[in-house]
């Protein structure tokens, strides 16, 4: 009965194992694309347009960046800067100054991507009010456990179709992971003042030098931090087809490679405060 009980085992061990197949899935590459990201602000120069290529979604490389394109930056008050190369796909201005109120104008041009426009304007600012930290009970646990934190408050101008994005450094260094994206419309708020929003996501400690930016964005920005956010945490099992996030980089020839990213502009508030006890 034993010998009975190991031979019915190795043969359905057998049997399975030669039910066995493998199956090779081949996944469509997918085009090269080119994909900017780049701003202008109220602040000084100079600024930064990144073009890098698009790669494949199992390729953990580095993007490259795009290398010997022409890339040109104008304003409405009739300034033409031809951005520098300052290393492979990184671009620099050499002399525009961006300001509240002007529109700004993007044109690349490359060998192998073609040439491409875009256009932003920066806005007028919000009014920073206050920034200060605080020992308190941890509002984003269940513990309830006592940390510092740093909290500020601002007012949103009158008027709907404002937005804000707000860039939080600790000790000088841009908390920059997906979840710090962080970002507001008007829509309900509209003149009023934001008060005593939390900075930081985890606790801080004394003397921590904690600084935050405010930037006044356009509405078309806002929309596109809308959609990257909701692909940005789109997982799971029951999550949604991925959906292609709009851009402002718009191709000169209709049927040529569309292009990812944005050319944002922006007018900034900055305050910063160190913690203390």
């Amino acid at each position: 009965m034993k010998n009975i009980k190991i031979l019915t085992i190795f043969l359905s061990f057998a049997i399975l194992s030669s039910c066995q197949k493998v199956i090779e899935v081949k996944i469509d590459q997918g085009t090269t694309q080119l994909s900017v990201d780049g701003e202008v602000t109220d602040q000084f120069g100079p600024y930064t347009i990144m073009l890098t290529k698009t790669q494949n979604y199992f390729n953990n490389n580095p993007a490259l960046g795009l290398k010997g394109a022409i890339v040109i930056i104008n304003d409405s008050d009739g300034i033409v800067d031809t951005l520098k190369e300052v290393s492979d796909g990184k671009y620099q201005t050499n002399k525009l100054l961006g300001k509240i109120g002007n529109k700004y104008n993007l044109y690349i041009k490359s060998a192998e991507f073609g040439e491409y426009t875009a256009q932003t304007e920066i806005r007028r600012a919000f009014k920073f009010d206050t920034i200060y930290s605080k020992y308190e009970e941890d509002d984003f646990s269940l513990q309830k456990k006592m940390q510092y934190n740093v909290r500020y408050s601002y007012t949103d101008n009158k008027g709907i179709g404002d937005a804000v994005r707000v860039k939080v450094s600790i000790n000088d260094t841009l908390q920059n992971k997906p979840r710090d994206l962080e970002f507001h419309s008007d829509e309900n708020v509209d003149g009023n003042q934001i008060k005593d929003v939390r900075a930081n996501r985890d606790a801080l400690k004394v003397n921590y030098k904690v600084t935050i930016r405010l930037l006044s964005i356009t509405h078309d920005y806002f929309q596109f931090l809308t959609e990257l956010e909701k692909q940005i945490n789109n997982g799971g099992l029951f999550s949604n087809p991925p959906a292609n996030v709009r851009t402002n980089i718009i191709n000169k020839d209709p049927n040529g490679r569309k292009a990812t990213g944005y050319f944002s502009g922006a007018s900034i508030k900055i305050k910063d405060v160190v913690v203390t006890k």
